[in-house]
């Protein structure tokens, strides 16, 4: 009876149901181990596929960044006119400034731990332009390091260190080719840092695989990966190709094996929980409250402290943040495209056009033009004034920045009240030019006009309001209000000073004509200037000229202060044709150098089949240029001046050996075939050579 009531009894009933559940847990746990492996490693591999997808957004946002940045510069006027110059003229200094500023106008949108621009032509002494300045090609290479020479190709290379990746776009403009170099850091083609995951890049015009894991190297030589995910060899791997850089990036990770480790640990889990229940029958049952108390005691205090480094969940969060990280820089890159389209839509607004970016509520809202001018602050200071004002308009909502040229700028805004648009943009301008009052910036603004098809006529009111800055020296901010009274005042716009600063940098002499047209224009019979507005003008002139000189690097000339008005007016335009003169007299004594070059240059290989490619590539010209130059300064085009030295050679040859043959002539003198050679030399002579070996014999 005692047996029996032991077996019937709370502890034998709860020895069996801890056996028992011991048992089914062991085989549960068994079961759970082999499914966890399973699921350990699709997770895994999920997880790495997951990263490396992320990874590869990241970098596709990145490219496009630098795609857009590329082609913009590849349209950019100052570019192209920094292409067209003759390598080591002023004009060639002077347009590479202006597209290093241009360079550097771009910075403030680009991330400069993301990556660096630098810009160069293909010529061997042509320097880099980078927004730290300009260097030698060498001095470049050095900058950069882990390279033994510069990418001559389109395309993407890895430093030997494994830290960089430099990636190379060619773009052929105007008959030359112009180089782009992006210099990334590696890291940001692996976002995730993981240690298990790798990266490769495949080069497309040399097939050139560049990669830290040699294995996966060797893998990817030879191989063709389609787009996405595959499997290769013991890898798992994503690619993607980006033709406009001409190479494709992988990501890869290992494939995992089922590992012991798993079924050692089920045992073991099965162990310990039969140990756990066996201990926690021999403890009865009135210790189960205190060890629970204590359990959840110790894993509250467990919960609060770190996770251990390394732990697997802690990676994930790590993952997570860094995901979060890379959402905030596509946001932040969205951001921008918006404001470059933005900018695109009010160029065309202020040309009167329409815009495939217009939006419905531009057709009621409330807009207010103003146009900032920095030409008083001085050559070097009027960028840095323009890009800070730019950065600062940057953290208003609806108010848009346009560079318009190097020394001047619009600003737009647009409200749904029309009371507000005006006071607001006038109250910003304010706060802008008092925290610098002698930084030399004056703005003009416009009426407010409401409809995008208006922009245009309130610009060009702002433009008229900018031509009386002169009269409101001591003003800051210029409104329709402050010139209303002074028709027939002092005539002097901006359009009319832009041409003439443009013509005198170009040494045209249609710059005097400019000049003579403004001061007859100010003393025509419907014009009446005080002695007053007289002074403005002459000083408005004089200013001009100056930052013309300042401009061409000629040294500072001042006018007499104490003459009388006509004197001045008389001084200041010796002084500009002064300036003209300079600049022409430079310009055509390197024309004759150059032109002289190319002559001796033909007359020394016009046996070779040259063409004008050639020469430019000899003197660093572009063909365009190139030919200009040969046709001002010689008197005649590249191609005729070189068939008629051909044929004079060609005469001296058959004067000297009638009997030579036909073929054998042509090939001496430079011509690809008898046929064309015959036919140049009967336009040129009025004979063929044949007919002309033949009377060189009669008179022999």
């Amino acid at each position: 009876m005692a047996k029996s009531s032991r077996n019937h009894s709370y502890q034998h009933k709860l020895s069996l149901v801890f056996t028992g559940l011991s048992l089914l847990i062991a085989l549960v746990a068994v079961a759970a181990a082999l499914l966890a492996e399973r699921n350990i490693t699709e997770s895994a591999n999920h997880t790495l596929e997951s990263l490396e997808e992320v990874s590869m957004s990241a970098l596709s946002a990145s490219l496009s960044e630098i795609s857009r940045t590329v082609d913009y510069f590849s349209t950019s006027s100052d570019v192209l006119s920094w292409l067209d110059s003759a390598h080591g003229s002023a004009d060639y200094y002077y347009n590479a400034l202006r597209v290093y500023k241009d360079l550097c106008r771009w910075a403030p949108s680009t991330n400069s731990n993301t990556y660096n621009l630098a810009i160069t032509r293909d010529e061997e002494k042509s320097f880099v332009i980078t927004t730290n300045g300009t260097l030698s090609k060498s001095g470049f290479l050095s900058s950069i390091g882990g390279l033994e020479e510069l990418p001559e190709s389109q395309g993407a290379v890895l430093t030997e260190d494994g830290g960089m990746i430099v990636l190379t776009l060619e773009r052929f403009l105007n008959d030359s080719t112009l180089i782009f170099y992006c210099i990334l850091p590696a890291s940001i083609f692996a976002p995730p840092q993981d240690s298990r995951i790798t990266f490769a890049l495949i080069d497309s015009t040399s097939h050139t695989v560049y990669s830290s894991d040699a294995k996966l190297a060797t893998c990817l030589e030879d191989t063709f990966l389609p787009s996405g995910h595959s499997q290769l060899n013991s890898y798992y791997v994503r690619s993607g190709s980006f033709p406009y850089f001409s190479f494709t990036f992988v990501l890869a990770h290992a494939s995992r094996l089922a590992s012991p480790s798993i079924l050692i640990l089920a045992a073991f889990v099965t162990l310990s929980l039969t140990a756990v229940f066996f201990a926690a029958y021999r403890l009865k049952r009135n210790l189960y409250e205190p060890v629970k108390q204590a359990y959840e005691s110790v894993a509250g205090t467990e919960a609060s402290q770190e996770l251990p480094e390394g732990n697997e969940f802690d990676m994930i969060i790590s993952r997570c943040r860094e995901a979060e990280e890379i959402g905030k820089r596509l946001e932040d890159l969205s951001r921008d495209l918006q404001a470059a389209m933005d900018v695109q839509k009010y160029r065309s607004y202020i040309h009167g056009a329409d815009s495939m970016h217009r939006i419905p509520d531009d057709e009621t809202s409330f807009f207010t033009v103003a146009i900032l001018d920095a030409d008083g602050a001085g050559a070097e200071k009027r960028q840095t004034l323009l890009l800070r004002t730019n950065s600062m308009t940057r953290r208003i909502n609806h108010l848009h920045f346009i560079m318009m040229d190097n020394g001047s700028a619009t600003l737009i805004y647009k409200s749904q009240n029309e009371e507000e648009c005006h006071a607001f943009l006038y109250k910003m301008l304010r706060e802008f030019t008092l925290q610098d009052e002698d930084a030399g910036m004056q703005a003009a603004i416009s009426h407010t006009v409401q409809g995008w098809r208006n922009i245009k006529a309130a610009y060009l009111k702002a433009q008229s309001i900018m031509d009386s800055r002169y009269f409101e020296r001591d003003r800051n901010i210029l409104t329709e209000a402050d010139v209303r009274l002074r028709s027939g005042c002092m005539y002097y716009p901006v359009s009319e000073e832009r041409k003439l600063v443009n013509a005198a940098l170009a040494a045209s002499p249609s710059a005097l004509e400019i000049f003579d047209s403004i001061i007859d224009a100010n003393f025509s019979g419907e014009m009446k200037l005080t002695e007053s507005e007289v002074r403005n003008l002459i000083t408005a002139l004089t200013s001009t000229i100056v930052r013309i000189r300042q401009e061409m690097r000629l040294p500072e000339e001042s006018i007499p202060g104490d003459t009388s008005a006509q004197q001045s007016i008389q001084a200041a335009r010796n002084l500009l044709s002064s300036t003209i003169a300079l600049k022409s007299a430079e310009s055509q004594e390197k024309g004759d150098q150059v032109a002289r070059k190319m002559r001796n240059y033909i007359h020394e290989h016009y046996s070779e089949p040259i063409m004008l490619i050639d020469l430019s590539e000899e003197f660093n010209l572009t063909p365009k240029y190139c030919s200009e130059v040969f046709n001002r300064f010689s008197g005649d085009n590249f191609k005729n001046y070189l068939n008629r030295y051909r044929i004079n050679m060609a005469q001296k040859i058959l004067t000297e050996d009638p009997d030579v043959r036909i073929a054998e002539l042509a090939s001496r003198v430079g011509f690809s075939s008898s046929n064309t050679f015959i036919r140049v030399f009967d336009r040129y002579m009025g004979v063929t050579p044949r007919q002309y070996a033949d009377s060189v014999k009669e008179k022999a």
